[in-house]
């Protein structure tokens, strides 16, 4: 077994810190997880949830936010690939949330373009899908 590079070991807490912030719902500490900037993009796996930019990631997050009672993700398995300045960071996982007293939990998939600048790791591009037919209600 190999043991995780530093660098891996920043990008899990980069992932870690993103599912905290689903639970704590710091705007400002969530928005500081991305590049900043008009490039930076997140897709949900709604058909509507295509972020280009900050602002539109985080209008999406409060969307997310404000739907839900909770919304927790708890990872089972991850594969980090670092070249140079850029990583690519694959998650699976399950995401369990409450959406108008309506507990569900589906199988999820983390699929990010991780960015390194001066100082920390952050996400250039994410993408959050459902695993089709894994819904576990």
């Amino acid at each position: 077994m190999s043991h995780p590079t530093d660098a891996e070991t920043k990008i899990l807490s980069l992932l870690n810190e993103w599912t905290a912030q689903h639970v704590e719902r710091n705007i400002e500490q969530y928005m500081a997880l991305f590049v900043p900037g008009d490039q930076t993009i997140y897709t949900g796996p709604e058909s509507t949830e295509r972020c280009i930019g900050a602002n539109a990631i985080r209008q999406q997050a409060a969307r997310d936010w404000q739907l839900t009672e909770y919304l927790r993700f708890d990872w089972q398995w991850h594969s980090v690939q670092v070249t140079g300045v850029i990583a690519w960071l694959v998650a699976e996982g399950v995401c369990r949330l409450k959406v108008n007293d309506h507990a569900m939990e589906d199988l999820v998939r983390f699929v990010a373009v991780v960015q390194h600048d001066d100082e920390n790791w952050r996400f250039a591009s994410a993408h959050l899908s459902v695993a089709i037919g894994t819904t576990m209600q």
